[in-house]
């Protein structure tokens, strides 16, 4: 199932539950976090997406990770439309055209 990743991440702040009942979470599964941990986990692997809450009764989302390349997996492709205009392959040229600043080195 694929996952609108840019409303997602546009919910940071939100609860959990609030997100789920968007439908943007197709997972049954709850965050968890240990009652020692500050953060409650969500790894949503076959999405390339993992998600990190704050462990308490509203778990917040405070962290999105996105798996743009899978080092174990030689024919990974993330499986989501990419958000913010970003593309399934972005070569070197491509990222320096677009976010590169040349004087950010010196």
């Amino acid at each position: 199932m694929n996952v609108n990743v840019e409303t997602l991440i546009k919910q940071l702040g939100k609860p959990y539950q609030e997100i789920y009942n968007k439908g943007l979470i197709n997972y049954k599964t709850k965050p968890y976090g240990s009652v020692s941990d500050n953060t409650a986990r969500l790894d949503m692997k076959h999405e390339g997406i993992y998600l990190a809450f704050v462990n308490d009764l509203e778990k917040k989302m405070k962290e999105v990770t996105l798996t743009l390349e899978d080092e174990s997996k030689s024919d990974w492709l993330f499986p989501n439309p990419m958000p913010f205009g970003l593309e399934p392959v972005m070569t070197q040229p491509w990222v320096r055209a677009r976010f590169w600043v040349a004087d950010d080195l010196c």
